[in-house]
């Protein structure tokens, strides 16, 4: 009888953190999805939860006349560790310490089958790692000086920051049309 409380007692520990994280990521989404509404909707396209063939999901892809915005969002609520060159970043909550990938390296990735995919030189597409409000951010400072790595709050303001045209608002049509057929294929 003990052996099945104990293992009962575990299995609903596990399902309660999986839902948990499921429920973290749905709010997360969300929240970054209604900070990109404040963006002029006149001159930016927002495509969410894109999935390319053959590739990762993408989190957010905010298209204008500015360039294509890839914003891969995590939620980690503790302190985070990291350079550009780094394998691997940490993330820490009181004294555990927990490695994850670099995800400005998980970025470049995505850009490069967001190049392929769009038929866009790379040029065009800039990449943005966002974390949770609730994270510290203990990394190389240029990462955030030049605004390739910001908290959810910032997303905009890190978009706003290019201002030289570099699409026509043609081919940001095209290309907008092309990733929604992605995301309602997505949806469904």
């Amino acid at each position: 009888m003990s052996d099945l409380y104990v293992f009962l007692v575990l299995a609903i520990i596990i399902v309660a953190s999986a839902v948990y994280t499921r429920l973290r990521k749905k709010v997360g989404s969300s929240y970054v999805q209604q900070k990109l509404q404040a963006l002029n909707e006149n001159e930016y396209k927002i495509v969410s939860a894109v999935q390319l063939p053959e590739a990762e999901r993408l989190d957010h892809v905010v298209i204008s006349i500015y360039g294509v915005f890839l914003i891969k969002r995590e939620n980690y609520d503790g302190s985070i560790y990291g350079k550009e060159t780094d394998e691997e970043w940490l993330f820490q909550v009181k004294k555990k310490q927990t490695p994850f990938i670099n995800p400005l390296r998980v970025n470049e990735q995505r850009k490069q089958h967001v190049a392929e995919f769009l038929q866009l030189n790379e040029k065009y597409i800039t990449t943005i790692v966002a974390f949770s409000n609730k994270a510290i951010l203990a990394i190389d400072p240029s990462l955030m000086k030049n605004k390739t790595v910001v908290l959810y709050d910032d997303i905009v303001a890190s978009i706003e920051t290019y201002k030289t045209p570099r699409l026509s608002k043609e081919n940001v049509t095209k290309l907008t049309e092309k990733l929604q057929t992605l995301e309602k294929a997505h949806s469904k």
